[in-house]
């Protein structure tokens, strides 16, 4: 099973410079720093230029999972 770290890494592509390279880090943000909810966060940096993007982790891991991830679990519950 891919990590939400991993989707991550392998998926990315900067919408700056178009690298294709990045580091995650976890990251848990103090009330009132950022205009964003409390909660745990991934961020993406970009290796070239440093651009960073900030995805809530609790969303992004329940993402539907690529296609054919399940499929074969889900064949074998119908049967």
């Amino acid at each position: 099973m891919i990590t939400a770290e991993e989707r991550l890494k392998s998926d990315y592509a900067c919408p700056r410079c178009r690298g294709s390279a990045c580091v995650v880090h976890h990251v848990a943000l103090p009330h009132g720093i950022l205009p964003l909810p409390f909660g745990p966060y991934l961020t993406t940096t970009c290796v070239l230029c440093g651009y960073t993007e900030f995805y809530d982790r609790s969303v992004y891991e329940n993402l539907e999972k690529p296609a054919g991830e399940d499929s074969a679990r889900s064949r074998r519950a119908a049967s």
